[in-house]
């Protein structure tokens, strides 16, 4: 019975032979005896067959001078008795010839299975195997089919190829430009309008400048509205002929707005207005009579005789962040102060860049300690630190030599200017000397954008 596939044949399986290989009988035997004494087993494998006349017999051990676990009359001979000096030979038997074939059928039997055949194999055809490194089924799991395949990742095809009967000579580059396009490009481009002397029909809405001339009133009117977040509309109307009406409107509709404005009106010119509307505000300025009326957004500059209002909030509201007019607060009530000869940050508020105007106020509750210096202010150093409070601009000192119990002190501090080019933090900074009990504090500090 074949080894394989359950295991590999070794030589034990498939037994070793020599040519010539023999020795003697030391002694006679019968022929039911186990243990074969000879001269000598050198040479002999440690298992395998020998014959002693027409007995075959199968061992499976040997000693220097003997056989052992011997089976009598194996493979299909007859045990018998043998004399002493007859020879004992290794010769190949039926046993080596069925072993062999048993387990050249099984190796065949396994490819076959494996491989699924049902024919005979080529040796040209097994040669195809050579170069393969890995399971090919696994491999061939891996190939997409020629009938509907179904890619993933990124596809490269070479360039031209053929699609139908068409030979393509796009890059793919170029070919990436059709990513989103949802219906014909040709229908797409019939209804579109050229750059070159459009005719449009319908109504026609646009998010920048539109202008228009009327030669019977040598005028252009520019109009424009641009509707989203932080939106920046300019018109100029100019006109150097004295007696022309010339009016301009621009409405921008958004948060944030940021409309630049610049009218050049000719003299003597009696109706030249400018009008923006940006959400709920709304600014008008009318210019009559003047040689050169001109509204910009930068600086907001006009004559003074021209003034007609700036319309500010009509409802409870705050200026956005950014805006001038935004206002920051901070407040604290009640607070204990810290350490007693140390300063320290009663409050804060954060300023982004622009130009602030910052403002304090403080009020001291001795709180039944005795307190002999208090100072406070204004400053953008925290921690136990007096950088950057000057006195009498932005700070003050409180001093009562052995003050008794129960003092209430308030200090303001007026509108200080800071300039600042990033955000940053400013503090109510507090110092106090005190014994006895905790003093308590009450503070604000607030901060108004001037631009």
């Amino acid at each position: 019975m074949a080894i394989f596939p359950g295991a590999i044949a070794t030589d034990v399986d498939l037994y070793l032979v020599s040519n010539n290989l023999g020795t003697v009988l030391t002694a006679g035997i019968d022929a039911v005896v186990t243990t074969i004494p000879v001269v000598s087993t050198t040479g002999f494998p440690t298992t395998g067959w020998i014959t002693i006349e027409q007995e075959a017999i199968q061992y499976t051990g040997i000693t220097g001078t003997s056989f052992t676990g011997c089976t009598r009359g194996a493979g299909g001979t007859v045990a018998a008795a043998h004399l002493i000096g007859l020879a004992v030979k290794q010769t190949v038997v039926a046993a080596h010839h069925n072993s062999l074939k048993d387990e050249t059928k099984a190796i065949e039997q396994f490819i076959a299975d494996v491989l699924g055949l049902t024919t005979a194999v080529t040796a040209s055809e097994f040669e195809f195997i050579n170069g393969v490194t890995s399971n090919i089924q696994t491999q061939l799991n891996l190939k997409a089919p020629l009938a509907s395949p179904t890619f993933t990742g990124t596809v490269t095809i070479p360039t031209p190829f053929t699609l139908g009967a068409t030979s393509v000579t796009a890059s793919g580059a170029e070919m990436n430009f059709l990513v989103g396009v949802t219906s014909s490009l040709q229908t797409q481009l019939n209804a579109k309008a050229p750059l070159a002397s459009p005719t449009f029909s319908g109504t026609v809405t646009s998010t920048g400048p539109i202008l228009s001339t009327d030669a019977t009133a040598n005028s252009i009117t520019a109009q424009a509205s641009v509707n989203g977040t932080n939106p920046r509309i300019r018109a100029v109307n100019t006109n150097g002929t004295s007696g022309q009406n010339r009016t301009s409107i621009i409405s921008a509709v958004g948060d944030n707005n940021n409309v630049e404005v610049s009218i050049q009106a000719g003299k003597d010119s009696s109706n030249n207005n400018i009008e923006l509307v940006g959400g709920t505000t709304k600014l008008s300025l009318g210019f009559g009579g003047t040689e050169y009326a001109r509204v910009v957004a930068a600086g907001l500059t006009f004559p003074d005789h021209a003034v007609q209002g700036i319309v500010g909030t009509n409802t409870n509201n705050n200026a956005l962040a950014g805006n001038v007019g935004q206002y920051i607060e901070s407040t604290v009530i009640g607070q204990s102060v810290g350490t007693s000869g140390q300063y320290e940050d009663v409050t804060s508020i954060s300023l982004t860049a622009g130009d602030w105007d910052i403002s304090a106020m403080i009020q001291f509750n001795a709180n039944g300690a005795t307190v002999t210096n208090d100072t406070f202010g204004i400053s953008s150093t925290s921690g136990n630190s007096s950088a950057g409070l000057i006195g009498g601009v932005n700070s003050g000192v409180w001093v009562l030599p052995n003050s008794t119990t129960g003092t209430i002190q308030t200090w303001t501090i007026p509108a200080v200017r800071v300039s600042l080019a990033g955000t940053t933090t400013y503090y109510i900074k507090s110092f106090k000397q005190y014994s006895v009990a905790t003093p308590q504090v009450g503070a604000r500090i607030s901060a108004r954008r001037v631009r």
